[in-house]
């Protein structure tokens, strides 16, 4: 597939990453997103002083695209900053997105930005380039979804790929529902205005929880610590036990069950790791293993990679699985590396073949795209 000449002059790209918490976005220049918009449109409420209360459209949920008129106002802000924004746009997405989905995304951006040449890749794939590989299995622990997805050769393995649904979002609900208990919704709550209720939430989230190294049994543990955060205002807000038990639950997933009466059922981190690379031949496996990437707000939380690490060794040792994992460092802060691998995929002489052009959208539609995508 020979680029065309629309496609072929162009030297810069923007980059868009399409997450369930930020929409990030820069040039295919930049070592991470010059502008990140949330991935949802607050609206206040007669109490909106109670977290969690206030009205929220999700533009993005779960890593899929849930009000495509809502995505469209937050491309038009962005229009403001990079008013030749779609003359070359690379959109990256979780690897589960449909060609329905995709589909509509296309005509927004070639018949209502009148897109000349359109990219869409995936966010895994992404990452492991940012990380500097191109085979790998990028572990996503996002707000809106966990992923643990083989990466080949700059292609994701979709049909091994594993997703659940305990996430960042989910997480900082049962945080701040501690919390507020625990606070009685005091008139100082009326105090938060200023603060995005979710943004809150996640800042809860990765300043008070930490992984235990060792597995927790949830009927004998006793936390003496207790964790503090200063809100603008002078309040502070206190956790306790639910610091080390919310990330528990990636490596125990039965520990959910101590904070809803729901029937959301997951299968541990652990577990997912191991179904994503079982299935694939000897010396992919131990390349597989090799090259762990992490990515994602959540993975950044204290000690979880020591923890994800000590578990994936215990499993290889008793399952006799050749290999030892190795989780790869990146100089990149782990919430902007997908978009910091869609900038270096972008900048490279051959992006010019994965570009569909507006030529080709309308000669062949979605079929045109989906040849091209990567």
């Amino acid at each position: 597939m020979i680029p065309t000449i629309s496609t072929a002059s162009m030297n810069s790209a923007t980059v868009i990453d399409l997450g369930s918490y930020q929409i990030k976005v820069g040039e295919s220049s930049d070592a991470r997103p010059a502008h990140a918009l949330y991935s949802f449109s607050c609206v206040e409420g007669a109490e909106e002083y109670k977290l969690y209360d206030c009205e929220s459209r999700p533009v993005i949920q779960n890593g899929q695209i849930a009000d495509f008129d809502l995505l469209e106002q937050k491309l038009r802000q962005l229009q403001n900053y990079y008013p030749h924004m779609f003359n070359c746009v690379s959109i990256l997405q979780p690897y589960f997105i449909q060609t329905s989905e995709r589909q509509q995304l296309a005509e927004l951006l070639f018949e209502k930005f009148s897109a000349r040449a359109v990219h869409f890749g995936s966010q895994e794939a992404a990452a492991c380039f940012g990380a500097g590989t191109s085979t790998g299995v990028c572990c996503d622990f996002g707000y809106g979804v966990t992923k643990t997805v083989p990466v080949v050769d700059g292609h994701c393995l979709e049909s091994q790929g594993q997703v659940c649904f305990l996430n960042g979002e989910l997480m900082g609900k049962l945080l701040v529902d501690e919390v507020s208990q625990s606070q009685n919704y005091s008139e100082y709550f009326r105090k938060l205005n200023s603060f995005k209720r979710i943004q809150l939430g996640n800042d809860l989230t990765q300043y008070f929880c930490s992984t235990s190294e060792q597995p927790i049994d949830p009927l004998q543990f006793e936390y003496q610590n207790i964790s503090q955060l200063s809100l603008p205002d002078g309040v502070k807000l206190e956790v306790n036990k639910s610091s080390q038990l919310l990330p528990e639950m990636f490596f125990n997933s039965q520990i959910y069950q101590m904070y809803s009466n729901d029937n959301l059922t997951f299968n541990s981190i652990q577990y997912q790791f191991t179904q994503s690379i079982i299935n694939q031949p000897a010396q992919v496996r131990k390349e597989l293993v090799q090259n762990i990437v992490l990515v994602g707000g959540i993975s950044k939380l204290n000690n979880l990679q020591n923890r994800f690490r000590a578990e994936l060794d215990s499993i290889f040792a008793t399952q006799s699985l050749t290999g030892k994992p190795k989780f790869l460092q990146t100089q990149v802060d782990r919430k902007d590396l997908t978009f910091f691998g869609g900038a270096v995929v972008a900048s490279l002489s051959v992006f010019g073949y994965f570009l569909s052009s507006a030529q080709e959208w309308k000669e062949e539609g979605i079929t045109g795209v989906e040849r091209r995508r990567m």
